[in-house]
């Protein structure tokens, strides 16, 4: 899949998350009229551009906002939602955006989120993982309390500014693994620009790191690991065999 068949599916899960907000919040509401408005006014949209999208006039628009038409029909929901939505994503998606984000990620951001039972050392992590330290960092032998394995590139296209706190979970004394990467700059980035730091970065994908990727990670004393596992499959269960390892070691 190519980034912009990612982007294609992303756009479809928004859509469809948007789209079942605001119908149900039209279809509950005890006045259907006032909620069309309100849903358009949020949406920045005119009556005009609306009714055009909409394929009818204006005047029967107004009329069921102001209520002189009662209970627009279940059609009539779906085309003024379905128009709403195509509207703003033609305006570069904000709302559509906007409402999908209290949701949990699509399927396939985050591949897998854990919070472990006993602190695990950052060394311990890398070595289960085959991934190859390229930091020169006292920093492996500190704990971490989690993991959590997120694809690269789905991630950078949905989550932005303060939603890349949702990849800490419960702590930020973990590790943020970092699969389909080709040259592993964007996801340090991403993270030195964050508030908030991982205790490690592992990358899974190249062969060899971007340079710039290094330093950054040199430059804030970060364990960064390259992991040499064939497939995001055996990475993962890499991570489940460990668990098991750790919950055996302390019974």
């Amino acid at each position: 899949m190519n980034d912009e068949e990612e982007l294609d599916e992303l756009l479809t899960y928004a859509k469809d998350l948007a789209a079942k907000k605001v119908l149900g919040d039209i279809i509950l509401s005890d006045d259907s009229g006032k909620t069309l408005k309100k849903w358009r006014l949020i949406f920045e949209v005119s009556q005009k551009d609306l009714s055009e999208q909409m394929k009818i006039s204006p005047s029967v628009l107004s009329d069921y906002e102001r209520g002189r038409r009662k209970n627009p029909g279940t059609k009539f929901i779906k085309n003024f939602v379905k128009a709403l939505l195509n509207i703003d994503i033609m305006k570069g998606g904000k709302k559509v955006a906007e409402l999908s984000r209290s949701e949990l990620p699509p399927p396939g951001v985050i591949l897998a989120m854990r919070e472990l039972a006993t602190p695990l050392k950052i060394s311990a992590l890398f070595n289960a993982t085959n991934s190859y330290s390229l930091v020169d960092t006292p920093n492996t032998e500190d704990y971490i309390f989690g993991y959590t394995v997120v694809d690269s590139i789905k991630a950078i296209l949905y989550f932005e500014g303060t939603e890349f706190m949702r990849l800490f979970g419960s702590t930020a004394k973990r590790a943020l693994i970092f699969t389909n990467v080709t040259h592993g700059r964007s996801p340090l980035v991403a993270v030195r620009i964050y508030p908030f730091k991982p205790s490690a970065v592992i990358v899974h994908g190249p062969s060899s790191l971007d340079p710039v990727a290094i330093e950054i990670a040199r430059r804030d004393n970060l364990p960064l690991g390259l992991c040499n596992l064939p497939s995001v499959k055996d990475l993962l269960a890499a991570l489940e065999d460990l668990e098991l390892i750790e919950k055996t070691k302390n019974k």
